[in-house]
């Protein structure tokens, strides 16, 4: 039975707080597995300038956590500056999308065109469904051209959506319908739907919280509300709970965001396997 045969269309439905959903790439993990914005060719350059200069980064890095260089070194970094400058003018198919080096006064630049109309693509071969109540891990195979109809589907259930606005999503997605029924039945037999009668989370966090306030959220995520719109800093991709007895917030509890930021890349908030 479809999930809105049993449940009042009009009630709110988003995945469980301990629930999380993981689309697994079909190509290899790299410096830049996406970026939006920016043509597939732009994208080769770039992970190919990285993939040269990867050593040479991690050996800066140990270098000040060894305490071999100060952090405040500030020829440490005019080093792989110059260091990034050499790779791009030595290679002219690089210089074809990457302008790099220094300008008069010192100053260094890295510039690479930007088209918000086009984006290196991503493919998936599948997707793994975590439960940490239940600690189960449900695999399910995907077919690479579905993928957005399933990302689509992903990002509504976060409990601001009607049973009957998810209705209308998965029956009006032409050949994706039956992949994504079966998704939304994967969900729902397995524990991992939340049904409310109303979507309270954003107001909620508008009442306990004021312009300009900023809130830790575990680890090293931060939420900051700006007038009316919340803006997120580092948050994690998976449940820190599922892991670790410590209980923390997980997007599910928290208001939609109007923009996120990533200050460094370890993998609980960029998982190169996703």
């Amino acid at each position: 039975m479809a999930l809105w045969d049993r449940v009042g269309l009009n009630q709110f439905v988003g995945l469980q707080p301990w629930v999380w959903v993981q689309l697994e790439s079909a190509e290899p993990p790299g410096p830049f597995p996406f970026m939006g914005g920016v043509t597939p060719e732009v994208v080769a350059s770039l992970h190919e300038v990285h993939g040269i200069l990867m050593s040479a980064v991690e050996t800066a890095i140990s270098d000040v956590f060894a305490r071999r260089t100060p952090v405040d070194d500030p020829a440490a970094g005019r080093r792989l500056e110059d260091a990034y400058a050499e790779v791009v003018q030595s290679r002219p198919r690089l210089r074809q999308h990457i302008r790099c080096g220094r300008n008069p006064d010192g100053t260094f630049v890295w510039e690479f065109p930007k088209d918000h109309q086009k984006s290196a693509g991503m493919h998936y071969a599948g997707l793994r469904i975590f439960n940490a109540a239940t600690r189960q891990a449900l695999p399910m195979g995907l077919d690479g051209p579905r993928s957005r109809g399933v990302g689509k589907l992903l990002g509504c259930l976060n409990g601001t959506r009607t049973i009957s606005e998810i209705r209308t999503i998965v029956t009006t997605a032409g050949r994706d319908e039956e992949p994504l029924l079966h998704l939304l039945e994967q969900l729902d037999s397995h524990e991992c739907l939340a049904v409310t009668d109303r979507s309270s989370v954003r107001t909620q966090w508008l009442d306990a919280t004021q312009d300009r306030d900023t809130v830790h959220l575990g680890h090293a995520a931060l939420m900051y509300r700006q007038q009316d719109r919340f803006l997120w800093f580092d948050p994690w991709l998976i449940p820190w709970f599922a892991e670790s007895p410590v209980p923390s917030l997980w997007a599910s509890l928290l208001p939609e965001p109007a923009a996120v930021f990533l200050t460094h890349d370890h993998d609980d908030h960029v998982d190169p396997r996703t």
